[in-house]
């Protein structure tokens, strides 16, 4: 059984399971005595609270785990050894936190159709919402349809959502090496 609270879980609320590191041996050192579980997300003693943004989208969630059962089956690795997993799953999300959408296998199938819903519903809140993308290029056609293109202001905001796009790329360039 595990009970705990995990925040920012990114499309938890879409989830059929989760990731989950759990610390199984207090005396060992910090990233070991950690191990890495795929939690049964639709099951009594797991609630997951939408966190709303302020563009009215709930892409990121507070999961809370109240004697949630996960079967001796659902560990991935080593008993121990999940932060070698998770670091793994995080160099993952890293490279895509360049917002780039994914390119899906050419076969079909229940699980490549849902990956690609899924993707479509995340990447549809950027289709709108190009400063959350990194996409600097349609703020400033947007600035200079509305004339603001020359305020100081806008121009430095532009300047520093490039700055943060470039440092995100090289970022998720660096968790791929």
């Amino acid at each position: 059984m595990v009970n705990g609270q995990k925040v920012w879980n990114t499309s938890a609320h879409h989830a059929d399971l989760g990731m989950l590191l759990v610390r199984t041996d207090w005396d060992a050192p910090k990233h070991r005595g950690i191990t890495y579980l795929v939690l049964p997300m639709r099951q009594p003693g797991v609630e997951v609270r939408p966190i709303l943004q302020m563009n009215r989208h709930s892409s990121f969630n507070e999961v809370f785990l109240t004697d949630a059962r996960v079967p001796v089956g659902n560990v991935v690795g080593d008993v121990g050894m999940g932060w070698d997993v998770a670091r793994t799953t995080l160099a993952n999300e890293r490279s895509f936190a360049t917002m780039k959408r994914p390119r899906f296998a050419k076969t079909t199938g229940r699980v490549v159709t849902e990956a690609q819903a899924e993707a479509d519903d995340h990447f549809a809140t950027y289709v709108w919402y190009p400063q959350r993308a990194g996409r600097a290029d349609l703020v400033v056609e947007r600035a200079s349809a509305n004339g603001t293109a020359t305020d100081p202001i806008v121009r430095d905001r532009i300047a520093a959502l490039h700055s943060f796009r470039m440092a995100n790329e090289w970022t998720a360039l660096r968790a791929r090496a």
